[in-house]
């Protein structure tokens, strides 16, 4: 073995390994959150609530996908959780190019695993019928709980076609 093909090898593996982080963490998609949900009135008086997302990444996310769900766990049982989905008002996109934020809708008073699980008193399910449904009211039904609100945005990377997950909870 000459010092030619020792060099060789190593150089090979080397770039390899630079081309392999160039590709998993330097030319992805990168989704930041806001720190909290956005919290507006719409026309109608009515409160409504949002999240928000910027693709602060170097590459386009296309096929997006997003699943917004409230995650109770069980204080009977250890690992065991109530999870309840939530409705949005998109729950995918064709795109989410550079430096562009996204804002979806939560629609709490759409969802039926909320509104039919043990937690719902009738306070909740009358504000959500009459579309006044607070996230307090939520937050007031869920109180001694351990919960969070979690959200997953799913994509593919434009550039490499790999699948990404990016996931923000709130409380």
């Amino acid at each position: 073995m000459g010092v030619g093909f020792i060099l060789g090898v190593l150089s090979g593996l080397l770039s390899s390994i630079a081309f392999w982080f160039v590709m998993t963490k330097v030319i992805v998609p990168k989704i930041e959150f806001e720190d909290e949900l956005r919290r507006e009135i719409d026309g109608n008086g009515n409160p409504v609530y949002k999240v928000a997302f910027k693709n602060v990444g170097r590459v386009d996310v296309i096929d997006l996908k997003i699943i917004v769900r409230i995650r109770i766990k069980d204080p009977n049982k250890d690992k065991s959780y109530l999870i309840l989905s939530i409705p949005t008002d998109h729950s995918e996109s064709p795109e989410l190019e550079k430096r562009i934020t996204k804002i979806y809708t939560l629609l709490f008073n759409k969802s039926n695993d909320l509104l039919n699980c043990r937690y719902a008193t009738s306070t909740l399910i009358g504000k959500a019928n009459n579309n006044t449904l607070e996230l307090d009211d939520i937050r007031t039904c869920l109180k001694g709980t351990d919960y969070t609100i979690e959200v997953f945005v799913f994509g593919y990377d434009k550039f490499s076609g790999a699948r990404k997950l990016f996931k923000e909870k709130y409380r």
